[in-house]
């Protein structure tokens, strides 16, 4: 992207030197310079003083884009580590949910199997009165 913003800066300021020197070329060729050729040269000036912030501009950005690419991409070794140290955390905690979920599932079980033993109990007494 910045080669391509620089190759057209360049574009464009040999573009307006060879524009100025044709007209110039054009003007030495023709009658004595007029008015109406100082106003277009004029103008033409005001013009490239409008551009050279904007380069300027594009350069000082283009120096920053060079720098941040100059930069590693990968994160910095202590956050690396206090990320894996939270994930492997994570994994420790989702290990004893699991067996949690394990024992609680037991022990509904086991609930079931007493409220049916005592249903049946109820039952066989209810049958021998």
């Amino acid at each position: 992207m910045a080669l391509l913003l620089r190759i057209f800066a360049v574009f464009r300021i040999l573009f307006h030197k060879f524009s100025r020197r044709e007209s110039a070329r054009v003007s030495d060729v023709s009658s004595p310079p007029n008015c109406e050729h100082r106003d277009k040269n004029k103008e033409r000036d005001v013009e490239e003083v409008k551009v050279l912030p904007c380069l300027e501009r594009l350069q000082m950005l283009e120096a920053m884009l060079s720098e941040l690419s100059s930069k590693a991409v990968g994160i910095p070794k202590e956050k690396e580590t206090m990320l894996m140290e939270s994930l492997d955390r994570i994994k420790g905690i989702e290990h004893d949910l699991e067996k949690t979920k394990k024992v609680l599932h037991a022990t509904m079980l086991k609930q079931v199997e007493l409220a049916q033993s005592l249903e049946s109990l109820e039952h066989s007494r209810v049958s021998r009165k």
